[in-house]
């Protein structure tokens, strides 16, 4: 499974950032391939997330959308592999996912830096984008320690 920015579609609104994000597999898309949403908050917050998988602080986490009811649930189910499942409405499963974790972290930390410096060359910056940077850079310093020890 793919995170998926279409950082051609950033846009901004009293200081709110706004862009196209979902999650791919397959034909399967989630929420919606034109879901609109604050991009940037919620990356930032799925990218804290994930370092919490990854640091062994939880074994479950979501990475919900600011705009609606979806989650995506990450769950540590074995050594190098996250269960996601595809939430609606707090309890309505859509569809559950095994996932290499090498894979999905490398896959999501490029697509949030291609995030990252397209806010650059819109020269869109503020506490949000602050925080989307600072987790960022946690995760992917966490994560290549992360890959390390899966080798």
């Amino acid at each position: 499974m793919e995170l998926l920015i279409e950082v051609d579609t950033i846009s901004t609104n009293n200081n709110s950032i706004f862009g196209i994000v979902y999650f791919k597999e397959n034909d399967f898309v989630f929420p919606d391939k034109s879901w609109n949403d604050f991009v940037v908050v919620t990356t930032g917050w799925w990218c804290s997330n994930i370092l919490k998988l990854l640091n062994n602080e939880s074994i479950c986490e979501d990475l919900s959308f600011m705009d609606g009811p979806y989650t995506l649930r990450a769950k540590y189910v074995e050594e190098g592999v996250f269960e996601l499942v595809c939430i609606e409405q707090d309890d309505i499963v859509l569809e559950v996912f095994k996932v290499a974790i090498n894979e999905f972290v490398t896959d999501f930390l490029k697509k949030v830096n291609s995030l990252i410096r397209q806010l650059q060359v819109m020269k869109i910056k503020n506490e949000d984008v602050k925080q989307l940077e600072d987790n960022y850079t946690n995760l992917q310093r966490i994560f290549n320690g992360y890959q390390v020890r899966a080798l």
